[in-house]
């Protein structure tokens, strides 16, 4: 059960030749009005309008509420019945609650509570396969603009993407955000036709503060690390599991912590055990 609800308008202007069905469809327009259907723990609500005008289909006021926040996407399509379709996209957001999101997807995707008294059948592990490749007739450009976010309880603002899949290579031009009063950027591509697909990226943060993004990440470290990171790191592989991931990827990382100070039962409470002193279960430093 999908639940749909609202309303939807449709209406259509066929002419041409019989013999030539893919040229009939003169002009074809949907409206949707508050258009909304249960899937993967999310309800989604449609409104806005999509026009297809012989091979090309338009969007205008899409807009897709996701509790309460709203994307507003403007799609152009092109080529519709031919090779490559060419895609064109902006997408817009005042706010995204990841964490929500993730929440509702997370809730809906649990497994069933076991019976009591009930065995679970065994689960045999096996090893992944790689994905890919992929052939895509498609190319497609994409600029995403947020101007803010929440993910892992990090509040993330003025985001901006822009990406392009052009002969099944998607390219990640562009990756801008503000992250714990720093800035991140990131480029890179992947190669979707070859088998476990092959991928390069590179990201640059600035003046990052420590604290909130450790807290983030690794929750079982929070209070512990402080200071400003500027990070560059170039890293490739090949591969989408573990193992082949483990074996191929290679990256450089530059990393810089100033203004820092290490505390805790981690690096800076074993230093101190070690060298029996309680001075060192706080570490200050200007630079590392």
């Amino acid at each position: 059960d999908f639940g749909l609800k609202g309303r939807v308008g449709a209406e259509a202007h066929i002419a041409g030749p019989v013999s030539s069905p893919e040229k009939l469809l003169d002009t074809a327009r949907i409206s949707l009005d508050n258009v909304s259907a249960k899937s993967g723990g999310l309800e989604p609500v449609v409104t806005g309008k999509i026009t297809a005008r012989g091979d090309s289909v338009n969007t205008k006021g899409l807009v897709i509420a996701l509790g309460k926040d709203k994307v507003a996407i403007d799609l152009n399509v092109k080529n519709f019945m031919t090779r490559p379709v060419i895609v064109k996209s902006v997408i817009t957001s005042d706010h995204i609650d990841i964490d929500a999101l993730l929440a509702a997807i997370g809730k809906s995707a649990a497994p069933p509570k076991n019976v009591e008294g009930r065995k679970k059948k065994p689960v045999l592990s096996k090893k992944p396969a790689e994905i890919g490749p992929f052939d895509i007739p498609v190319t497609a450009d994409a600029e995403v603009r947020i101007a803010s976010a929440v993910y892992k309880g990090l509040d993330i603002s003025d985001i901006r993407l822009l990406c392009r899949l052009k002969k099944n290579i998607f390219y990640l031009k562009d990756l801008a955000a503000r992250v714990a009063d720093g800035t991140v950027t990131a480029n890179g591509q992947v190669d979707l036709s070859r088998k476990g697909l092959v991928y390069v990226a590179n990201v640059d943060a600035k003046g990052v503060k420590a604290e909130p993004v450790v807290a983030a990440f690794a929750p079982l470290a929070a209070g512990t690390v402080f200071g400003t990171i500027d990070l560059k790191t170039h890293a490739r592989g090949k591969g989408t599991n573990p193992e082949a991931i483990k074996k191929n990827l290679s990256s450089n990382v530059e990393i810089k912590i100033t203004n820092g100070r290490i505390t805790g039962q981690g690096l800076a409470g074993g230093l101190a055990e070690f060298f029996n002193t309680e001075k060192l279960k706080v570490i200050d430093f200007k630079k590392f």
